[in-house]
């Protein structure tokens, strides 16, 4: 399995050139665990990877969509897609990734975003 890099709170920062502090690192489990819950109540898995929507628009969609949270993370989007066992795919020297899924389901959460909004 190919090694990730780290990741802070911004996203991925292997080849951003981005100094870390300990802090931009440690997570809310608690957090990441009810994203997890939607993820896997909304979001389907593909075969392939879906760069057609990036972790860093999945967390805008996410933390609209989300009951008890008004802001999520780039770096929990990607943890809690992470611990699912999703593919991750970091974009080439950048803090965002793309994943393995359904872009049908994403079409459906961005009208039910458009709805609230």
């Amino acid at each position: 399995m190919k090694k990730l890099p780290e990741l802070a709170h911004y996203g991925f920062c292997g080849k951003a050139n981005i100094e870390i502090e300990e802090k931009d690192m440690v997570f809310d489990t608690t957090k990441i665990e009810k994203i997890k819950c939607f993820i896997v109540e909304n979001i389907r898995r593909t075969k392939g990877i879906n760069r057609q929507i990036t972790s860093y628009g999945l967390k805008h969609i996410i933390e609209d969509l989300i009951d008890g949270y008004d802001y999520v993370s780039n770096g929990e989007c990607i943890k809690a897609f992470i611990e699912l066992g999703f593919t991750v795919q970091p974009m080439h020297g950048g803090l965002n990734a793309y994943f393995n899924i359904s872009m049908k389901d994403i079409s459906v959460l961005r009208e039910e975003r458009a709805l609230i909004s």
